[in-house]
């Protein structure tokens, strides 16, 4: 007569199979940052979703925002305990400089760049959770699109390429200008889960120094099952382009963008945008470039190199002018 377990202990080895074939086969180890600050609505809901699917997530991004930092590092620096509050209040100024979110122990903060703060979550804290390197780190959602030049001067770009260089894919992911106030960002962290079942949970998720920026149109009005995606290409084409101002309280953007707050910006000189130059050298001239793309609606995916090395046909028109002069 075969020995049978007994039925509780039966019920217990059953339920736990159903709870690990609830899960994915292979769910990946995912760090989340931005460049906007680790209270967004965008990376929350984004955070969010991925726990739903099953990923071990954790974040560590900026204290506050940091946008437009790029991959900035503050190097020999110290990280001081923080001088104000967060910036929707769930840490306290005095806090550490670097900590965690008082009602989520898996969400890290860090008062520097985002490119600092990725490090953080790649050196130290992917380290304790997992005894390793995450399988993926995702920059964003930015509160705006990363198009064209502009992608230079994005933290959460620099976010991206420093996880790259450090053998980690990484992928950006950025909205339109207006999600973070109008609500979208579930459809931005549903958008994005799309493209994230699609790379499936085989790892390395991407090949070695090889990321992927994913641009998004604006989701307002948009079922994000309606939602076109497109292979696309970086281009050098943007809506705006930085410019120095000698007052930034009088410059319309920053008018449209702080409202009656912009009066403190008088007569301070600084960094705002502009519109981009009309010059031939900035006009995308291939179809599939991302900034037209995303302005018809159509969420783009682009891939990201790991430096800033020209293409074989600028490098061979480089190696020609030297000739003669290099050995």
């Amino acid at each position: 007569m075969r020995n049978r377990l007994p039925l509780q202990t039966r019920r217990v080895l059953i339920g736990a199979t159903l709870a690990l074939l609830a899960q994915p086969a292979s769910a990946l180890n995912i760090l989340l940052t931005n460049d906007d600050g680790f209270e967004t609505p965008n990376i929350q809901a984004l955070y969010q979703a991925l726990k739903a699917d099953g990923h071990d997530v954790v974040i560590a991004a900026p204290y506050v925002n940091q946008s437009g930092r790029s991959a900035s590092l503050h190097f020999f620096n110290p990280v001081l305990p923080t001088s104000e509050d967060s910036e929707h209040g769930a840490v306290a100024a005095g806090a550490p400089g670097v900590g965690t979110a008082p009602d989520d122990p898996d969400q890290h903060y860090v008062d520097g760049t985002p490119a600092t703060a990725v490090l953080y979550g790649i050196d130290v804290v992917a380290q304790a959770r997992w005894g390793q390197y995450p399988d993926l780190v995702i920059s964003g959602p930015n509160e705006g699109n990363n198009l064209g030049v502009m992608a230079n001067h994005s933290g959460t770009i620099g976010a991206t390429v420093t996880a790259l260089y450090r053998g980690v894919p990484a992928i950006a992911v950025s909205g339109h200008s207006s999600s973070g106030r109008d609500g979208s960002h579930d459809k931005i962290a549903a958008a994005t889960m799309k493209l994230i079942r699609q790379l499936g949970n085989d790892t390395p998720v991407l090949p070695a120094g090889l990321g992927i920026t994913l641009n998004l149109p604006s989701l307002a009005e948009i079922d994000t099952d309606e939602l076109s995606y497109a292979a696309a290409q970086i281009g050098v084409s943007a809506q705006y382009v930085p410019k120095f101002v000698t007052s930034l309280g009088d410059d319309p953007l920053v008018q449209g963008f702080f409202g009656e707050h912009a009066a403190r910006l008088v007569g301070l000189p600084g960094i705002a945008l502009g519109l981009q130059p009309q010059l031939d050298s900035l006009e995308d001239t291939a179809s599939n470039a991302e900034t037209g793309l995303v302005a018809e609606g159509i969420a783009t995916i682009s891939t990201l190199n790991v430096t800033y090395s020209g293409n074989r046909a600028q490098t061979g028109w480089v190696d020609l002018k030297l000739l003669g002069l290099s050995q």
